[in-house]
């Protein structure tokens, strides 16, 4: 992967996609239906694989009208971060996602005791930023203020549970307000995208109900090993795809649905805390009925 030095900055090409580092952002356009339905068209253009007989495609291919921006440097992170901030002045969603390193098979569970590595946001169709913590002493402040921020709702898959991950690994305060995140598969469900469906969506599920082809996520680059320095081509774009996906899947169902995003993360509060009433009103009945022995598993 060349690499070619700005100053202090370092570019990255991408060739294979055309996605390029840069350290230009512009600001960040309201998501229109045309741009919506532009990046819809796009999944019938990109490259896909037949497996299995079901159609897939490549999240990294939908990057190619995306600025992918990589940074594994503190002041480079803390630049990018702040022109994030700079063009957010309200309540915005941006795409989110993070990856570790693989911890290896132990009693049967694979134990995430490795730290975050990457910090993923996508933050318009234009821009979708690879943070390499990793790479970095320690997570530069910017990049803190940008994760704390309550104007920056971060959507995805799960995503309470890679926050909690990044509480835990760098004591980041999200809890600080309770709509500082959107569930996509919790919006999903009382939009009642498929009424028939038992369960909550997944990434690829969501993706393929809503674009009606499935996510090629391989296996080799997911469980790569997200702590290497500099990160390979297939993982940067892994990884910008994925906070990109999540942009794009939250992007349709407003589209789609209209909803006030206010009142949506008003009813994921509520939802969470009867969720957490009720797992405190099970744990009680559950010590009550086996004691000390209970306490033990």
């Amino acid at each position: 992967m060349p690499i070619q030095r700005v100053g202090a900055l370092e570019k990255i090409y991408l060739s294979p996609f055309n996605c390029l580092f840069s350290t230009v952002v512009g600001t960040h356009a309201p998501v229109h239906k045309e741009t919506i339905l532009s990046k819809v068209s796009l999944l019938d253009r990109t490259k896909k694989v037949q497996v299995n007989g079901s159609s897939y495609i490549n999240a990294a291919d939908l990057l190619r009208s995306c600025k992918v921006v990589y940074s594994q440097d503190l002041e480079t992170c803390a630049q990018f971060c702040e022109s994030i901030l700079a063009n957010i002045k309200a309540p915005t969603v941006v795409g989110f996602d993070l990856e570790w390193k693989p911890q290896p098979l132990e009693g049967g569970k694979n134990a995430s005791k490795n730290k975050v590595a990457v910090v993923q946001i996508c933050s318009s169709f234009d821009h979708s930023y690879v943070f390499h913590l990793a790479a970095m002493s320690y997570m530069p402040r910017q990049l803190r203020n940008l994760l704390e921020n309550e104007n920056v709702i971060k959507t995805g898959i799960s995503i309470k549970t890679d926050l909690i991950k990044l509480q835990h690994d760098f004591n980041v305060q999200f809890e600080k307000t309770h709509h500082s995140y959107l569930e996509l598969a919790f919006l999903a469900k009382i939009l009642a995208v498929n009424p028939e469906k038992r369960g909550d969506f997944g990434l690829n599920s969501l993706f393929q109900h809503l674009f009606q082809k499935r996510l090629q996520k391989p296996r080799s680059v997911k469980l790569s090993n997200w702590e290497s320095v500099p990160l390979s081509t297939s993982q940067i774009n892994y990884a910008a795809g994925d906070a990109f996906v999540s942009f794009l899947m939250y992007c349709c169902l407003k589209d789609v649905y209209d909803f006030n995003l206010h009142d949506v993360l008003f009813e994921q509060t509520l939802h969470n805390q009867r969720k957490k009433k009720f797992l405190k009103q099970i744990g009680e009945l559950s010590k009550n009925a086996f004691g000390s022995t209970f306490n033990r598993w």
